[in-house]
């Protein structure tokens, strides 16, 4: 009995060995869970909409004021004495990100076109007079009645120089704004009014709008 007492517990040693190697050596399954984060990216928009548009015009029947929207060019010609005529520009930030206006205004050429002045000496021979005599008020909506809102010679419309000036405080993303520019042809007596006979000249108007932040444009 003592014999097989210990065959018995024997026996059971050996199982329970067995049975602990199977538990450290075999396959292992364990609980599980995993979630994944995405992340998107896209830059935001400057742009940039002009439109031209003439908003009234008082001249002489002969003269001509038109403007053409394809090329956005404004073009006036056979002008006298005492004509005046209002351009209105709108420029919207059409982006999505707030940003500056800037505009910028240079005279590019002053012609005589062959003609000399009837009377007197000429002042300028072979330079047009026409934009130092046609004068010029810009008025701007994002600063009340006006910015300047004073006519002034065309070439010596903000000092005469290309550099750009900020039109508004930061437009809003859909913010329009509107800038007119009143152009006259004074009546300055005959000495100046024969000085300006077919002169003509071309001006360059610049609008550009930037990101809050950056810095002032160059034209």
């Amino acid at each position: 009995m003592k014999k097989q007492h210990k065959v018995i517990v024997g026996g059971l040693g050996a199982g329970a060995l067995a049975l602990g190697v199977a538990l450290t050596g075999g396959t292992s399954a364990y609980f599980y869970d995993d979630e994944t984060q995405q992340a998107t990216f896209q830059a935001g928009s400057v742009d940039l909409v002009t439109a031209g548009a003439i908003e009234s015009q008082n001249i002489n029947p002969l003269g001509s004021v038109t403007y053409n929207p394809a090329t956005k060019t404004l073009s006036a010609s056979n002008l006298q004495p005492g004509d005046t005529f209002v351009y209105d520009v709108t420029f919207k930030n059409a982006g999505s990100l707030d940003a500056f206006p800037y505009m910028s205004w240079k005279v590019l050429n002053d012609l005589e076109n062959g003609v000399n002045e009837a009377e007197g000496a000429d002042p300028t021979a072979g330079v047009g007079e026409l934009d130092d005599v046609m004068t010029v008020r810009f008025d701007i909506d994002a600063f009340g009645s006006s910015a300047n809102g004073t006519p002034t010679p065309v070439s010596n419309t903000f000092y005469g120089q290309p550099a750009p000036i900020g039109l508004s405080w930061a437009m809003a993303p859909g913010l329009t704004r509107h800038a007119k520019f009143t152009f006259k042809v004074p009546n300055g007596g005959q000495g100046a009014e024969n000085q300006i006979m077919t002169d003509s000249f071309d001006l360059k108007i610049d609008f550009a709008l930037t990101q809050v932040g950056a810095p002032v444009p160059s034209f």
